[in-house]
């Protein structure tokens, strides 16, 4: 998910940064010069232009490294549209523990519980907002009851053919 500078930090183009960093490793001007020239931050020009000579790029990347792949994310929404769609009630704790399993059966660097093994709330939430909908039946709704309400929508359809 982008990340939305709340403050000060990060004003600068990415544009300007790669020319002052093409400045400094071509042309071999001083670092100080560059950033003073494009009007860049001294201290963000030099980390940039150390990742640069290591073979890295200058896009601007802001806020927590992501958990999951893109990838990933779309099989675990497809997964999860799935179960929903075979009338399984999903909860916010269903959807969490299945996220775990997930993330432990691929090998998946995680920082989620592994006591309880399940996702964090954080994440469920960032999760969410993602993929755009929400799958969850209430959570004092038994599976009876979630029936009832999807029979009129899909039972009729799943009947009819």
């Amino acid at each position: 998910m982008p990340y939305k500078s709340k403050g000060i930090t990060a004003q600068w183009d990415e544009m300007p940064m790669k020319q002052a960093v093409n400045a400094v490793i071509v042309y071999k001007k001083f670092v100080k010069a560059a950033a003073r020239e494009y009007g860049l931050p001294l201290e963000t020009l030099r980390r940039k232009v150390i990742v640069a000579r290591q073979g890295g790029g200058v896009e601007k990347k802001l806020g927590r490294p992501t958990i999951l792949p893109e990838e990933a994310e779309e099989e675990l929404s497809q997964i999860l549209r799935d179960r929903e769609s075979r009338l399984y009630g999903l909860t916010p704790t269903d959807v969490r523990r299945v996220v775990y399993k997930y993330v432990e059966k691929n090998g998946i660097a995680h920082n989620f519980n592994k006591d309880m093994q399940m996702a964090r709330w954080y994440w469920l939430k960032d999760f969410l907002l993602v993929i755009g909908s929400c799958l969850f039946a209430r959570q004092n709704q038994s599976q009876y009851s979630m029936l009832l309400v999807l029979t009129n929508q899909r039972l009729t359809t799943y009947f009819r053919y």
